[in-house]
């Protein structure tokens, strides 16, 4: 990590994939959303072909400094979605975040992607907290990446917090790559990590 942060200081638009055998869920989302280009664990039995496709990656994009300037943008609607499908977590949540930011002009929650993503089309919100495991109580319910998907098809600017318990590095990885979502392990320390990131978009 700190050899990784001093590389990418000096030399921003060069791409650094993490080549890694640690098993954090979190110190991988972080390296990706610093700008790692990739993240590879060295105990997946296709390591060396992830490796060659994601220097082939390299070789084709244009434009490597797209983590650096993706949140350059601040958000204009201070409006918070919460898509979480327990009731007494996303209660909690959501009167820390009113407590926290009462300039906020609204803080919903759904239980469901698939109603925050209908809701969409008649607000905007700032900031969209997604929680990944929402077929837990309702069993046909998309997953939270999924419903990210849905929400990038639709808004593509739309910042949006993944904060989940779940412990696979590639879904940290794929939000946080592919969407450019904000990745959140549900912690101790999470409610203030969810208050960090909407500060710093937020002006």
């Amino acid at each position: 990590m700190d050899a990784f942060k001093i590389i990418h200081a000096k030399f921003p638009k060069l791409p650094v994939i993490i080549l890694s055998s640690q098993e954090n869920v979190q110190q991988a989302a972080d390296l990706m959303e610093a700008g790692a280009y990739d993240y590879i664990q060295k105990k997946d039995k296709n390591v060396v072909e992830k490796l060659k496709n994601a220097m082939l990656e390299v070789s084709r994009e244009m434009q490597h400094g797209f983590f650096q300037d993706f949140w350059k943008d601040k958000v204009k609607h201070k409006s918070i979605f919460i898509v979480e499908d327990n009731p007494t977590y996303a209660k909690a949540l959501e009167l820390f975040l009113k407590q926290t930011f009462p300039d906020a002009e609204e803080v919903k929650v759904f239980p469901v992607g698939e109603v925050a993503v209908m809701e969409l089309e008649r607000g905007n919100p700032g900031v969209i907290i997604m929680d990944y495991n929402l077929d837990d109580n309702y069993y046909d319910a998309k997953s939270g990446l999924d419903a990210i998907k849905d929400i990038k098809a639709k808004k593509p600017d739309t910042n949006i917090i993944l904060l989940s318990s779940q412990v696979r590095i590639d879904v940290a990885i794929e939000a946080t790559k592919n969407y450019h979502c904000h990745y959140v392990q549900k912690d101790d320390k999470a409610f203030n990590k969810v208050e960090a990131f909407i500060k710093g978009v937020w002006v």
